[in-house]
C-alpha cells in the first residue's frame, strides 16, 4: 500500500514497542473519562521515510464500522484537533498512524459496548536522539478494566502496522478485532438501559460518575441524579418491590378496582394442577418474581405441559404462579411520570415462511439482520432454536426443518418478549384514551415514577374495559430501546435535572505545598457565604470550612468524593505540587483554573507546564493569575496564554469564591472592581 518505487521493508508490528506509562483514575489530557497513557516506540525512522497509501488503508478500516461515516468523521476530528500541532511530512505520517490507532481503539470499545465515550486523544510525538521516534497517546478505559483498552491498542496497532506496507490481510485483521470484542465485551453492562442514559447524557453534556457496575451519577453534587438500568433516585423503593412481586402487584391492583390479572401461588405441583382446573385451560406459568421473560410458559392446554412448564419455573423461582392465559395482542406501555409516553405492540419470537426455506434457514436469515445481537447498537435479540423452542414447534405439529408456506408465520415462544426474540410496533397512537387514563392510573397506585405495563386486549383502539383488557404486570425497571424509544431516555434526564445540565460550578487551583495563599483560602471557606462550598485537597476533604470523612491521600480523592455529596453547590480542588500528573482531574472540566505564584514559580525541570498541559484542555476559561511584578515575570510557557490577571493573593482568593458561589450580581461586580483591575494577555489560547 506504497506508492515509493522499489521494494518496501515491511513494518514488522512485533518491532514497534507499546508502553502502558499510566494508568490514571482521573480524566487527562482531553479524555473524558479514567485515562491510559501509552507510548508507541518505534525503534528506526523507517516509517517516517515512506509514502503511505492512507486511502488505500481507510478503505480497509471503513469495513469495521457499522456506519461508514461514522469512521469518516472521527477521522476528521481527530485530524482537526491536530493540524494546528508541528507539521511537516514527518509529523504527517507520525500523526496519520496515530489518529488510524485512535479510530480502531474507539470502534473495538464501541463494539463491545462498554460505555465510554471518550475519544482517545494523541498528546503528540517526538525523535529520539538515539534513533526512531515516539507517539504518545491517552485513551479512556473503564474503571477497573484498564486491560481492555491497552489491549484495544495493541490490537490496533497489529492490525495497522502490516497494512502500511500491504503485507495485512483483512480476514487476520478482522479476525483479531472480533477475538478482542469477544473478551472485553463480558464487561459491558447488562441489559440496555444503563448504556442509553449513559449515551444520552453525553449527548446533553451531563458530567458522569460511575459508581459501580451497576449504579450512576448523572450531575454532580447538588444537582446529581442517581440511577441503576432505568430505576431513579427519584423512583419509589416500595412500589419497585410490590411491582417486582406479581403476585403482591396483581392483588393490588384488583383491589383498586384495576383489571389485574387473575392467578394463584402454587408452591408444588398439585396446587399447580388444582389451579389450572380451577381457573381453566388455558392457563399461563410465570415465577412471581422474575422479569424478562424468565421462566414463563404461555398457552398451556394440558396437564403434562403444566408440569414441564411449572418445574422449569421452579427451577429459577421459589414463587410460581398460574394465571389465565389471556387472548389478545401483548401490548407494554411506558409511562413517565404520570403520563403514557410510548406503547408498542410485541409479537413473540418467530420467522414468517417463504415457500422454499426450512424454519433453521429462515432463522439464520432473520439473525443476519443488524438490528438483531447483543451488541451496542442492537434493538432487537437473535432468535434461537433452544428446547423451548422445539416444544413450541411440536404443539404446532411441526420440526425445525420444516418449510413454512409462504406467509406462514411460525412462532418460536408463547411469551412475546422482546428479550427472547420479539419484535415490536408502535402503537402509541392507538391507545383509546380511557385505556391510557387507567394504565397511569395503575402505575400512580404503584407510586412509579417511570414503569412498563403489560396489557393484554383484543383491540388497543378500543376501551379497556369493552375488549376484557388485563393487567398481566407492571414492570418497575423496563427496558426502554423497544421500538426506538431513544428520546425517552433524555426526556427522563432533562425532566430531573431541570433546565441545566447537572453540573455545579467548579474551579481549579494550581498550587505550591506549603504556599500562604492556599491556608488563606480554606479559612475564606470558614465564612458563612460558603457554608456549601466544598474544598477539595488533600488530606482530608472539606465542606463549608469543616473538614469530613476519612482521609483522602489525594486532592483528586477529595474531589471526586465532594461531587457525590448533594449538599455540595460549588467546589474547589486544590492541586498541589505534581500530585495531578498521577491521577488526573475529577471532572470532565472546569470554567476556572487559577495558577498561584508558588505553582507558578516554584515548580522545577518544566513540571508546572507539565501538569499544565495535562489540565488545559479542560479549562472552558482563561486562567487566573496574581499579576507579577517586573523583577518576577511569569514563566514564558504561561505568557503565551490568554489570562486574567488580579493584584494580589487576597484578589484571587475572591475571585475564585465568587465563581464556585456563582455569585453574578451586580454588587458581586463591583467587589471585583474593587479588588483590583483585571486585564488580559493576549497570545495563544488555552
Amino acid at each position: 500500500m506504497t506508492k515509493q518505487d522499489g521494494p518496501v521493508p515491511r513494518q514488522d508490528s512485533s518491532a514497534l514497542k507499546i508502553s502502558v506509562t499510566g494508568i490514571l483514575p482521573g480524566h487527562a489530557y482531553g479524555v473524558t473519562a479514567p485515562t491510559l497513557l501509552a507510548v508507541f516506540k518505534f525503534p528506526t525512522d523507517d516509517l517516517l521515510d515512506q509514502d503511505i497509501d492512507w486511502p488505500a488503508i481507510d478503505k480497509v478500516l471503513h469495513t469495521f464500522w457499522r456506519d461508514q461515516a461514522t469512521y469518516v468523521q472521527l477521522l476528521a476530528e481527530l485530524e482537526a484537533e491536530d493540524t494546528a500541532k508541528e507539521g511537516g511530512r514527518d509529523s504527517s505520517i507520525a500523526y496519520g498512524f496515530a489518529h488510524r490507532v485512535a479510530t480502531l481503539v474507539a470502534n473495538v470499545i464501541a463494539e463491545a459496548g462498554l460505555p465510554l465515550f471518550a475519544r482517545p486523544q494523541i498528546r503528540g510525538w517526538n525523535r529520539r536522539d538515539t534513533g526512531g521516534f515516539d507517539i504518545s497517546v491517552a485513551a479512556p478505559y473503564l474503571p477497573g478494566h484498564a486491560n481492555h483498552t491497552r489491549n484495544a491498542i495493541i490490537m490496533a496497532c497489529r492490525t495497522i502496522m502490516p497494512m502500511l506496507s500491504g503485507a495485512g490481510q483483512v480476514s487476520d485483521q478482522g479476525r483479531m478485532r472480533a477475538q478482542l470484542i469477544a473478551q472485553i465485551s463480558k464487561a459491558k453492562l447488562h441489559g440496555t438501559n444503563t448504556l442509553r442514559f449513559l449515551e444520552a447524557a453525553q449527548r446533553a453534556d451531563i458530567p458522569l460518575h460511575y459508581l459501580s457496575q451497576a449504579v450512576c451519577q448523572y450531575g454532580w453534587g447538588a444537582n446529581q441524579l442517581r440511577g441503576q438500568s432505568s430505576i431513579l433516585d427519584t423512583t419509589s423503593n416500595l412500589g419497585v418491590a410490590i411491582a417486582r412481586d406479581k403476585f403482591a402487584c396483581a392483588t393490588i391492583l384488583r383491589q383498586s378496582a384495576l383489571p389485574g390479572a387473575a392467578h394463584i401461588l402454587a408452591a408444588n405441583l398439585a396446587i399447580a394442577r388444582k389451579a389450572a382446573t380451577r381457573i381453566g385451560y388455558p392457563v399461563v406459568v410465570k415465577p412471581a418474581d422474575k422479569d424478562g421473560g424468565v421462566g414463563v410458559v404461555s398457552q398451556i392446554t394440558n396437564e403434562q405441559q403444566l408440569d414441564k412448564a411449572w418445574n422449569a419455573a421452579a427451577r429459577v423461582s421459589k414463587k410460581v404462579l398460574v394465571e389465565k392465559y389471556c387472548e389478545g395482542e401483548d401490548i407494554r406501555l411506558i409511562v413517565v411520570d404520570g403520563t403514557l409516553r410510548w406503547a408498542v405492540g410485541r409479537q413473540q419470537a418467530g420467522v414468517t415462511g417463504n415457500g422454499r426455506s426450512t424454519i433453521i434457514q429462515l432463522v439464520e436469515e432473520a439473525n443476519l439482520d443488524s438490528r438483531r445481537g447483543y451488541h451496542a447498537a442492537a434493538s432487537l435479540r437473535p432468535l434461537k432454536i433452544d428446547e423451548e423452542a422445539l416444544d413450541v414447534l411440536h404443539a404446532q405439529g411441526i420440526t425445525p426443518d420444516t418449510v413454512p408456506t409462504q406467509g406462514q408465520f411460525v412462532a418460536l415462544r408463547t411469551a412475546a418478549n422482546l428479550s427472547s426474540g420479539g419484535t415490536p410496533r408502535n402503537v402509541t397512537d392507538l391507545v383509546h384514551p380511557e385505556t391510557r387514563a387507567m394504565v397511569e392510573r395503575a402505575v400512580a397506585v404503584l407510586d412509579l415514577d417511570i414503569a412498563g405495563v403489560d396489557l393484554i386486549t383484543r383491540d388497543i383502539t378500543r376501551p379497556w374495559h369493552e375488549t376484557g383488557a388485563t393487567i398481566i404486570e407492571i414492570n418497575a425497571q423496563p427496558q426502554l430501546i423497544a421500538a426506538s424509544q431513544d428520546h425517552l431516555y433524555a426526556e427522563i434526564l432533562r425532566a430531573r435535572l431541570g433546565s441545566g445540565n447537572g453540573r455545579i460550578p467548579v474551579a481549579l487551583v494550581l498550587a505550591q505545598k506549603g504556599e500562604p495563599l492556599v491556608e488563606d483560602l480554606r479559612k475564606r471557606l470558614e465564612q458563612p457565604d460558603c457554608k456549601r462550598i466544598g474544598l477539595g485537597m488533600a488530606p482530608q476533604a472539606e465542606i463549608g470550612g469543616k473538614p469530613f470523612g476519612v482521609r483522602c491521600a489525594s486532592a483528586y480523592r477529595a474531589g471526586y468524593a465532594l461531587l457525590m455529596h448533594r449538599d455540595v453547590e460549588g467546589m474547589i480542588l486544590v492541586a498541589q505540587d505534581a500530585e495531578l500528573l498521577k491521577t488526573g482531574l475529577p471532572f470532565d472540566r472546569c470554567g476556572l483554573v487559577a495558577a498561584t505564584p508558588g505553582f507558578l514559580n516554584g515548580q522545577q525541570d518544566g513540571t508546572a507546564k507539565e501538569i499544565f498541559d495535562m489540565c488545559q484542555p479542560h479549562f472552558t476559561g482563561a486562567p487566573v493569575s496574581v499579576s507579577s511584578p517586573a523583577d518576577d515575570q511569569l514563566p514564558e510557557w504561561f505568557s503565551r496564554y490568554k489570562t486574567n490577571e488580579v493584584p494580589d493573593s487576597n484578589a484571587l482568593i475572591e475571585h475564585v469564591v465568587r465563581f464556585v458561589r456563582n455569585d453574578r450580581s451586580d454588587a458581586a461586580a463591583q467587589a471585583a472592581a474593587s479588588a483590583g483591575k483585571t486585564h488580559q494577555k493576549t497570545g495563544a489560547t488555552g
